[in-house]
């Protein structure tokens, strides 16, 4: 038996090195890619049923998970973009986003999370629709959103806007004396999704009412020890 040269041999494994690199460069450069793109992560909407988007590898199936419910598939089009319509409203709070996108072996992921904010509320508390105040400056109060923008205005007229706190509490100061009449105080929220809520309050300001002594009158004497 004739073995072959050990310089032919050699020659042959590096050859044979060379086409497994080479083979598995080809193999790292068949990657896949995926990116949700919309709404943007962190973001707050006010639509409960928002587009999601996104880019990726073009032709590739897209699997849309929100939490951990299946809500579709998108194909990748030819301009590396991927749109999906949601056919089920979602509830308002935290919605977490994955998007998957695998072929044989290779596979990507890609996650996002945003707020879903449909709606806020406003209310006045003080000074108490048809209540009545001694006091000619009241300080309003009242409870929303918090974060939330507060446009307060009394008989139309815009006294302040105040940010309602986490604590979900508001108020602000009336700093110009009221004369004793019937007011109407409104309160416009608008929170950062850019839902808007109204609250009215009607009030009355007494703040010197008069207290008049009828009897006994003034410096007379009298021989009833317990005048009425």
């Amino acid at each position: 038996m004739v073995s072959a040269p050990k310089s032919v041999s050699i020659l042959a494994l590096t050859l044979g090195d060379e086409r497994l690199l080479a083979a598995h460069d080809a193999a790292v450069r068949t990657t896949l890619e995926v990116a949700i793109t919309g709404p943007a992560d962190g973001a707050t909407v006010a639509n409960s049923s928002p587009d999601i988007t996104g880019t990726g590898t073009p032709g590739s199936t897209v699997n849309v998970t929100i939490g951990s419910t299946s809500v579709g598939m998108a194909t990748v089009g030819t301009d590396g973009t991927w749109t999906l319509t949601l056919s089920t409203p979602l509830n308002d709070g935290l919605q977490v986003v994955t998007a998957t996108v695998s072929v044989g072996q290779l596979m990507a992921m890609d996650m996002s999370m945003f707020t879903v904010d449909t709606g806020t509320e406003v209310t006045i508390t003080e000074p108490a629709d048809q209540s009545t105040t001694l006091d000619s400056t009241p300080l309003i109060r009242g409870t929303g959103e918090p974060g939330a923008m507060v446009v307060v205005s009394l008989d139309g007229t815009e006294l302040g806007t105040v940010t309602v706190g986490q604590d979900g509490n508001w108020m602000l100061s009336v700093t110009t004396p009221l004369i004793n009449d019937t007011y109407l105080i409104e309160a416009v929220a608008t929170d950062a999704a850019g839902n808007m809520d109204t609250a009215t309050s009607e009030f009355t300001v007494a703040s010197n009412t008069d207290i008049m002594i009828t009897g006994p009158v003034n410096e007379s004497v009298i021989n009833d020890s317990t005048p009425t």
